[in-house]
C-alpha cells in the first residue's frame, strides 16, 4: 500500500516515515504543495498525511484537490496540526479529512492514530482490490465464448454472461431471476439437495438444452458448487457448451464408419469367395492333371500300366542294378496267341472283351 506524506517539516516528514506502523508499506515524503499534489494524482496513494497550520496555508488545498477526485471510500485523508484551534479542526474536517492529530501528541499516540487510519486504508485497499478482482472475472466471463450461469440451490438465475443467453436464444435481463428450467427440457430437470450439492462439488455431463424458440440442442454442461466460509454451499457455477457441430461430426464420422465397414465386409465376402473359386479351380486343375498323368501312363482299355511307365519303371530298375551289381531282376514278357483271329472272326470288341478278361 502507498502512503503520501506532505509536510514542510522535513524533520517532522523523516519522523513520520520511521514510524512502525509504516514499516512494510511504501512511503513518499513531498516538502512541496506542486509536487506532492502531481504525486498523489500519478500514484493514487490509500493513504495521505498532510500537515496544516493556518486555514489558508497549502495543507487544506491538498486535501481539497485530494478530496476533488477521491471519496472516503478510497483514500484515508488525516491531518496534522499542532494548532489548538477548532475552527482549524472543523475546516479540516470539511475540506475532507477522515481524521485530524495533534502533530506534538507525542510518538505513541500518534503511533496509534496513524495504526488507525492505516488500518482502514488497508481495508479499503483489500476492498477495491477484491472489487477490481470481481469486476475482472464478470468482465473475463462477459467476453467467454462458453455460457457462465451462476444459480442459488433453488435454481434461480444470478448471473448469466452474453454468450450464455445469446446460445439459449435470450437477452441477459430476461434470464436474471428466472428458474434455471427454462434452459432444459422439463424431462431432463434434476435438482440437486443441499447434501448433494455438498458431497458433489464439481461434475461434467453432456445434455440437451433448450432455447427460447423451443428448439433443443446438445451441451456439454460442468458444474462447480461455491461454498461459503462455512464449507455450506450457496450456489452453482455452469459451464456451458454448445456442441452441435461435434455431434454432427460424430454422426458423420459414425456413418463413415459404418460405411466403411460395410465396404470392408462385402469385399471381404467378394475375396473369401473368390478365393473359395481358386480354391476349387486349383483342385480341378491337380484333378485334372493327376488324370492326365494317368491317362498317360496306363492303358484306357485294361486300366494297366501302359509302354511308358513299364519303360519308366525298367530303366530305374536298370539304374539301380548299375549303382548295385549284386541286384537282382527279371523281366517276364508275355504274348496272346490266335487273338488276331478272334479279333477278326468275332470283331473288335470281342477282342477287347479277351484282352479285359486276361488282364483280370
Amino acid at each position: 500500500m502507498r502512503v503520501l506524506i506532505y509536510s514542510t517539516d522535513d524533520a517532522f516528514r523523516d519522523a513520520l516515515t520511521q514510524l512502525p506502523c509504516f514499516a512494510t508499506l511504501r512511503v513518499n515524503g513531498f516538502s512541496g504543495f506542486a509536487e506532492a499534489r502531481q504525486a498523489f494524482e500519478e500514484t493514487r496513494p490509500r493513504m495521505v498525511l498532510v500537515q496544516a497550520e493556518d486555514a489558508d496555508g497549502d495543507g487544506l488545498s491538498l486535501c481539497r484537490a485530494v478530496r476533488a477526485i477521491t471519496s472516503n471510500d478510497e483514500v484515508v485523508l488525516v491531518v496534522l496540526t499542532s494548532a489548538d484551534d477548532p475552527f482549524l479542526h472543523r475546516l479540516a474536517l470539511q475540506a475532507g479529512a477522515d481524521d485530524v492529530v495533534d502533530r506534538k501528541a507525542g510518538d505513541e499516540l500518534l503511533e496509534v492514530r496513524l495504526a488507525a487510519a492505516k488500518r482502514r486504508a488497508l481495508r479499503i485497499e483489500q476492498e477495491q482490490n477484491a472489487e477490481s478482482t470481481h469486476l475482472a472475472v464478470q468482465r473475463a466471463m462477459d467476453r467467454m465464448q462458453l455460457g457462465v450461469t451462476i444459480t442459488g440451490l433453488d435454481g434461480t438465475i444470478l448471473y448469466t454472461n452474453d454468450a450464455d443467453a445469446k446460445m439459449h436464444g435470450y437477452e441477459i435481463r430476461e434470464l436474471l431471476g428466472q428458474s434455471v428450467r427454462v434452459l432444459s427440457p422439463p424431462d431432463s430437470w434434476n435438482p440437486l439437495t443441499a447434501e448433494q450439492a455438498r458431497n458433489l462439488k464439481s461434475w461434467r455431463r453432456e445434455s440437451i438444452n433448450l432455447r427460447k424458440d423451443g428448439s433443443h440442442f446438445p451441451v456439454q454442461l460442468l458444474s462447480d458448487v461455491v461454498l461459503d466460509s462455512d464449507g455450506e454451499p450457496v450456489a452453482i457455477v455452469t459451464v456451458c457448451e454448445d456442441i452441435t457441430e461435434r455431434k454432427l461430426v460424430e454422426t458423420e464420422l459414425g456413418n463413415a464408419r459404418d460405411e466403411l465397414t460395410c465396404r470392408v465386409r462385402e469385399r471381404t465376402t467378394e475375396l473369401l469367395e473368390a478365393n473359395i473359386r481358386l480354391q476349387h479351380e486349383i483342385l480341378e486343375r491337380r484333378r485334372a492333371e493327376r488324370q492326365l498323368l494317368y491317362e498317360a501312363l496306363h492303358d484306357s482299355l485294361t486300366d494297366l500300366p501302359n509302354r511308358a511307365l513299364f519303360y519308366d519303371r525298367l530303366s530305374r530298375v536298370l539304374a539301380g542294378a548299375t549303382r548295385h551289381p549284386d541286384s537282382l531282376f527279371a523281366v517276364l514278357y508275355l504274348d496272346l496267341d490266335q487273338y488276331k483271329v478272334v479279333s477278326e472272326s468275332l470283331g473288335p470288341d470281342a477282342g477287347d472283351r479277351l484282352i479285359i478278361d486276361l488282364s483280370v
